[in-house]
């Protein structure tokens, strides 16, 4: 009988370690599962943290340029002065073919090049020289009509005032309400309806729901812009005339000059004021 109670006891206790090496394997399997799991949270926690960052980081890289991209842009263009002198340039250069027989037919210019057209009095061309413009010369592309030149980069072309953006400098401007009121009164004062100066509507800026990003350009500058064109004669003294009129010259930017073949040029640009 008491060998009998000794097998059970050391049954029992057989029993007990093997429960206690159960318990110790379970207990050691949920510290693990416990902390892989709590590992795996943190690290995907932290990349998610990180993911927001970088995606932050990019929306605020992407707005700031959406500013720069906005300011290079209406900023770009010859100021008034600037046209002017460019006008007077190409009638100077046309002196020379004209004598040779060649009238200044058609011209374009934009912010990246001009494109001149001369075309042949007689009909037929017996010479051909370069279109000499500010001391450049440029050879000229023979057409069925006449002479064609190109002239790259164009007399339009000035990034005074992006470099001044750049640099952060004050730029003068007009304000958007007193600009608008003006060429109201401007155009209310001209009978005829291709000397006026017409906008494409209020200045505006899309731009405005983001500039505040960028404090020092919204506090210097936070311009608005709109399209401005008008039709003028071919004539070098009422051109100049009609734009020295004109109040605020300082937010007149031309963009574009297009004589057609007519005695009419067309200008257009950018208005820019301050909100």
């Amino acid at each position: 009988m008491s060998l009998s109670n000794s097998n059970w006891k050391n049954y029992i206790a057989k029993i007990q370690r093997q429960s206690y090496l159960i318990i110790g394997m379970v207990s050691f399997i949920l510290f693990g599962l416990i902390a892989g799991g709590a590992w795996y949270y943190f690290q995907h926690q932290e990349s998610l943290m990180e993911a927001e960052r970088v995606k932050t980081e990019q929306e605020l890289s992407r707005k700031k340029k959406s500013i720069d991209d906005y300011y290079f842009r209406i900023l770009n263009g010859a100021p008034l002065s600037q046209f002017v002198n460019s006008l007077l340039e190409i009638n100077k250069s046309s002196i020379p073919l004209s004598l040779s027989g060649f009238n200044l037919d058609s011209y374009v210019c934009d912010l990246s090049k001009c494109t001149f057209s001369y075309k042949s009095l007689s009909g037929r061309i017996f010479n051909v020289q370069e279109l000499s413009i500010f001391n450049n010369n440029f050879k000229a592309n023979i057409s069925d009509k006449g002479l064609e030149y190109m002239v790259s980069p164009s007399l339009l072309s000035n990034d005074s005032l992006i470099e001044k953006y750049k640099l952060r400098k004050p730029i003068a401007v007009a304000k958007c309400s007193e600009l608008v009121n003006y060429v109201h009164s401007f155009n209310s004062m001209v009978a005829d309806g291709k000397n006026k100066v017409n906008i494409s509507g209020y200045p505006q800026s899309e731009i405005s729901a983001v500039e505040h990003i960028l404090p020092d350009v919204k506090n210097l500058y936070g311009f608005l812009n709109v399209q401005w064109t008008t039709i003028l004669p071919d004539n070098i003294r009422e051109i100049s005339s009609f734009l020295g009129r004109q109040a605020y010259n300082e937010s007149f930017l031309v963009n574009k000059v297009e004589k057609k073949k007519s005695s009419e040029v067309e200008v257009s640009g950018t208005l820019l004021c301050a909100n």
